[in-house]
């Protein structure tokens, strides 16, 4: 999820200096507005990537080294989790407590009362506590499905719900869903039952009132195919809110040229990320026809964080071609919150 705060159009302003790089294919700085260079860029078989030589040649070999096993093998031998998204679990508590009330209320005020509901959060990261929260606020059970086996249940996870249990109010408390044994936390599957695998593929047991996913779309293999399993997931005129941060991810996570990864062609974007957990590049009017193609009807766009105008302007030339073709109001959009409604059957087609 990008820094800038939200509810804020992030400050692009383009960066003041510059390293040269040059593979010879005359890689000089573009000025740009009054006369502030923009970071170079080198050109490979014709196309503009905004992104330095170095940093595309230490991803390639990230890649590489994940594609052969290496990065696991010395990830798992620190005592590293295959995961996505950011790591809070070795933050302060209070700050993991309040980044976890942040996205509860970002949820919340989409999804409405919850009292007695059945609910389903989709990649839940390194912890459960935000479904937990949902209890606390009068669901009824919560389910949590994680493609990696990320989430930490131990005694820091009982710590975190018992920090919330100071900060929220709710008749709900650590000790009713969940029990320390022997150092591992153990969650009370009838209240909140948690799952490891791909959820378009294992679903969950009961259909759900409510669903919701944080900085998950963005790094689904295929939205259109997530959609269809949570409209098949939800009751009738359930509810499906996604926060999406439609920004740069890994070498190209630059809060002020947050569309630089647009720039980069598929071949290359194969080599660099095709083993790493990314960003699918799928922009926001994408994800509303593959929601609307699923069947759902959009109840609410939020969007939080716009592109600044004059740096789309400046490196929309750069764009491979499909994003060319893409409105400014479509590509500006960087962080958004989507909420659908299941209230048809799906639709004929395809996204």
């Amino acid at each position: 999820m990008t820094n800038t705060t939200p509810g804020t159009t992030a400050s692009l302003k383009p960066r003041s200096t510059t390293t040269s790089v040059n593979d010879g294919e005359g890689c000089s700085p573009a000025p740009i507005g009054n006369n502030v260079a923009v970071p170079s860029r080198p050109s490979l078989s014709g196309t503009t990537v905004r992104l330095s030589l170095p940093n595309i040649l230490t991803a390639i070999a990230r890649n590489q080294s994940k594609r052969l096993g290496l990065t696991d093998l010395v990830h798992k031998i620190r005592g590293g989790l295959d995961r996505g998204g950011e790591d809070w679990s070795n933050r302060r508590l209070d700050a993991h407590a309040a980044h976890v009330l942040d996205i509860f209320q970002t949820m919340r005020t989409a999804v409405g009362n919850v009292t007695g509901r059945v609910g389903l959060e989709l990649g839940p990261g390194d912890d459960v506590a935000v479904a937990y929260c949902f209890l606390k606020a009068g669901a009824k059970k919560m389910y949590t499905v994680e493609r990696f086996d990320s989430v930490q249940l131990d005694e820091r996870a009982l710590k975190l719900f018992e920090t919330l249990d100071r900060l929220l109010p709710g008749t709900v408390r650590a000790g009713d869903v969940a029990e320390l044994r022997g150092g591992r936390l153990v969650l009370d599957a009838n209240r909140l039952h948690h799952t490891v695998g791909l959820f378009e593929v294992s679903g969950v047991p009961e259909p759900v009132d409510f669903a919701y996913a944080n900085d998950v779309a963005e790094h689904v293999d295929d939205p259109a195919v997530m959609f269809r399993a949570t409209f098949a997931a939800l009751k009738p005129n359930g509810c499906f809110v996604n926060n999406i941060d439609l920004a740069g991810h890994n070498a190209f996570s630059k809060t002020d040229r947050p569309l630089d990864f647009l720039t980069c062609p598929d071949w290359l974007w194969d080599l660099m990320f095709s083993h790493i957990v990314t960003t699918n590049r799928v922009r926001y009017s994408e994800f509303l026809r593959c929601a609307r193609v699923a069947g759902f009807e959009i109840a609410k766009e939020d969007v939080l964080i716009r592109a600044d105008e004059t740096y789309l302007r400046q490196v929309r030339p750069d764009f491979i071609e499909r994003y060319q073709r893409l409105a400014d109001e479509d590509l500006a959009v960087i962080q958004c919150v989507l909420a659908t409604v299941r209230a048809g059957n799906p639709l004929s087609g395809e996204c």
